[in-house]
């Protein structure tokens, strides 16, 4: 093994750790006119492999609520094939398997893809197993 300044170990450290992060992200912004999870004694919270739920509004009063998707991987990929309410739907679908009823309310809803932001290319990095 060669004998590594402190300056090129630093570098390579470096792209190797690069190597193994990821930048794509979607965020979508779900409301809803009552917070129907609730009743179920959730709390809109939630961490999966792809994706993290928020409950937005957990801390405000009123019966409107507003869940908030941090997708990411292939999960966010997925999602930016896809647009407008097209976008909404497939979500819903997705938050079928973990919220039932979800596909019963209207809803409004607002996306925004950090991979196909011109500046930024992708969102936060958060490691991978690749």
């Amino acid at each position: 093994m060669p004998n590594l300044n402190r300056r090129q170990f630093l570098l390579r450290s470096t792209l190797a750790i690069a190597a193994t992060i990821t930048y794509d992200q979607v965020l979508g912004f779900v409301k809803f006119p009552n917070r129907f999870w609730e009743k179920d004694n959730l709390n809109g919270w939630g961490f999966f492999e792809d994706e993290e739920l928020w409950h937005t509004t957990w801390d405000k009063p009123g019966k409107t609520g507003i869940l908030h998707a941090y997708l990411k991987g292939k999960k966010a990929l997925e999602m930016d094939a896809f647009e407008g309410e097209a976008q909404q739907k497939k979500l819903l679908q997705h938050w079928e398997k973990f919220l039932p009823g979800v596909n019963n309310y209207s809803v409004q809803s607002q996306f925004y893809s950090w991979t196909k932001d011109i500046w930024s290319k992708g969102g936060w990095a958060y490691p991978t197993d690749e």
